[in-house]
Formats: C-alpha cells, structure tokens, sequence
C-alpha cells in the first residue's frame, strides 16, 4: 500500500473531531481524505463505493456502532484496512476488534501523533497498538 497516495475515509460522528483528523491530516501529502462518514451505516456505504484503503473508525456511532461496521468493511473483502480511533479502552472492546482483523486502535486521549504513527504504519504494511491498547492485548494473550 505504500506507493502513491492513501485514500482514507474518517467515521466519526462528532465534528470538531472530524475537523482535527482533517486537519491533522492535511500536514501530510501521503494521505488524502475521500470521504466523511458520521455514522457507523454511512461509513459501509461509502467504503462499498469509494474504495478507500483504509478507514479511521471511531466506536460509538449512530445507526451502526464501529465494530459492526468494521465487521461488515471485512466482510467485503476488499482489502481495506481500518484504523480505530476511540475513547474505548475497555478490553471487550479491544479484544472484539482485534479478532475482527483491525490494523490499529489509537485511544483518543492520547497525542494525535499516535494517529499520524498507526495511519503510517498500516500505509506501509504494518499494525499499531497504541501502548494502553498493547497493554490489554498482553493481559489477554493466550500463553
């Protein structure tokens, strides 16, 4: 993935947060936004059509939560990689989305840096855990 420009589509249904990712973003000629989704519904929909190569998911969303739509983005298998973005660090959480094949999960109280290193990251092939998610993930690893 990492040739050329990556074509992200954010789903997040609170503006001013859609507003910082745009912007954040923006600072980096790598990534391109191509579309806005502000509902969990709207961001399968605009995945199915646009294509994009990865998304930037947030949790708690109108009309369809981020793990169902994860879930269906998956289940079309067209290659997209998603990145969650949340405030949600409790374990149920982390664990059902990791299972789901999520590439990241960056918490939102943490620097928007974060963001930038997993969208960095999973551009060029990897994964990123933020350290609070990794350390959910090493609790629950089965030995």
């Amino acid at each position: 993935m990492a040739e050329g420009i990556t074509r992200i589509l954010i789903a997040d249904d609170h503006c001013v947060v859609l507003d910082g990712i745009k912007a954040k973003i923006a600072e980096h000629p790598e990534f391109e936004i191509c579309g806005v989704a502000m509902d969990g519904l709207r961001a399968v929909e605009l995945a199915s059509s646009l294509k994009p190569d990865m998304v930037i998911m947030d949790i708690s969303m109108p009309k369809m939560n981020g793990l169902k739509a994860a879930q269906e983005i998956r289940r079309m298998g067209m290659g997209t990689r998603i990145v969650i973005f949340s405030m949600h660090n409790a374990p149920e959480y982390v664990l059902s989305l990791v299972k789901t094949g999520i590439s990241a999960y960056v918490l939102k109280d943490g620097p928007i840096s974060d963001l930038i290193s997993a969208l960095k990251s999973v551009r060029n092939g990897g994964s990123y855990f933020c350290r609070p998610v990794q350390e959910i993930l090493s609790k629950h690893s089965t030995p």
